[in-house]
């Protein structure tokens, strides 16, 4: 315990002045975004409303857009929230939509392919998503447009409100407690501590959780503060907003421990960003590499191509699965977090070990282990090949010979340019003596 109070001191000290920034700033954009957003809030809904009116033939289309400011200042009630449910149901069972008409509206086939029957009810799940989306405030899987339960009231919205922003906060205290402190000579003054390495980090993470879940909390009540002094004041409550405030916690602790696990693994802020940014994409920047591989040969990639089959069996898989497979594919749904918590548990432990063994110095690199620098390094080079590959294909020859010459030569062009690129941006020290 003492360990762990003289660390905080240390980082206080260190960084309470751009933690203090961060959490100010933080607060600021969660103010405003609340302040603004209720009035969008209220405009969505009452147009997303007004879209299953038109849809059960209840009101014309053209007075969808008859909107004035009385909209957005209009209190949204209880009586109005329970009309709008009852009105989504009533589409469902029109239209008798079952799980199998959603998975078959998200491969986005040719219309030409499907009856007008099925067009019908590709049409009523879009507007149902795109209901779902706005009263939830955030994008919300096709999938769960019969998760009528979420529809109740506004609560989820205002966590969304103040879920992303404290993301901020995250990254400030992560970056600060981590790869920042490689470019100082804060770093050699570390060798001081009289508790070991993976003991220091085991501390920092815990501070970094806890501080995090104090910032979020601070967060949730100004936002719920000014959503009850506004106009949603009365169906904003506490009372169903357990469960969501939940879900977003453990989102943000899942991404707080990315952030840290990266930050541990990284010599400097740019290689921080980088490793972030990797573990975002996931085993998707391995078919996104092949997808480039192939339009060498075949130009695009075709529906009934291994790639765009493989990538609509991941689309068809539960959201456990999509997440593990692209972290940047997640929800609000439980398995999708739990993807969350395991893939940012994976990070952790392999951040354990690489610090457990390294050097006490300033590393300055992209990636202090050196097995976890040679994947890096061998993914940015193809994937940054390949996002050039895909600016230029445009201009190149779509048929003949010349088409799979040409293309291959400016493949292999990009990927030394790359490699050379790569080669000198990892070998650079970023410290500053």
């Amino acid at each position: 315990m003492k360990d762990f109070l003289d660390r905080t001191k240390i980082i206080i000290k260190k960084d309470g002045l751009w933690l203090g920034f961060a959490l100010l700033i933080t607060l600021m954009i969660v103010g405003f975004s609340s302040t603004s957003g209720i009035g969008n809030l209220n405009r969505s809904f009452r147009y997303t409303t007004d879209g299953l009116k038109v849809e059960l033939g209840l009101m014309k289309e053209e007075d969808l857009f008859n909107y004035g400011k009385e909209y957005e200042n209009k209190k949204i009630t209880a009586e109005e929230i329970a009309e709008s449910k009852k009105f989504y149901q009533d589409i469902i069972d029109k239209y008798d939509l079952t799980m199998a008409d959603v998975k078959e509206y998200k491969k986005s086939r040719p219309a030409e392919e499907y009856p007008q029957e099925t067009l019908d009810k590709f049409s009523a799940i879009g507007i149902l998503h795109q209901f779902r989306s706005n009263f939830l405030g955030e994008y919300s899987d096709p999938e769960n447009i019969f998760k009528t339960e979420d529809l109740d009231s506004f609560d989820k919205s205002l966590d969304v409100t103040t879920y992303a922003y404290v993301i901020l906060f995250i990254f400030a205290i992560a970056m600060l407690t981590t790869s920042l402190e490689h470019i100082t000579p804060f770093y050699e003054f570390k060798r001081m501590f009289p508790w070991s390495r993976t003991k220091d980090f085991t501390i920092r993470l815990l501070l970094g959780a806890i501080m995090t879940g104090v910032v979020y909390a601070f967060c949730v009540l100004l936002s719920f503060a000014i959503w009850k002094t506004y106009y949603s004041s009365d169906i904003v409550s506490f009372s169903t907003l357990g469960i969501s405030l939940l879900k977003n916690f453990l989102r943000l602790m899942a991404f707080y421990l990315i952030a840290m696990g990266t930050g541990a693994m990284a010599g400097s802020f740019i290689g921080h960003l980088a490793l972030m940014f990797m573990t975002g994409i996931g085993f998707s920047l391995i078919t996104i590499n092949l997808e480039s591989v192939m339009g060498i040969f075949y130009g695009e990639i075709f529906d009934d191509s291994i790639i765009s089959r493989f990538n609509q069996f991941i689309q068809t898989r539960d959201r456990f699965i999509r997440t593990l497979y692209c972290p940047f594919d997640q929800d609000f749904s439980f398995n999708s977090i739990l993807a969350l918590l395991l893939i940012s548990a994976v990070i952790v432990a392999i951040a354990y070990f690489v610090v457990a063994k390294e050097k006490e110095e300033r590393s300055g690199k992209f990636v202090l282990d050196k097995n976890i620098s040679k994947i890096c390094f061998v993914l940015a080079v193809f994937s940054a090949a390949s996002v050039m590959f895909m600016m230029f294909t445009g201009i190149l020859p779509t048929a003949g010979q010349a088409f799979v010459t040409v293309r291959l030569a400016l493949y292999l062009l990009l990927l030394y340019i790359s490699y050379r690129l790569f080669k000198i941006l990892f070998e650079i020290k970023m410290v500053f003596r």
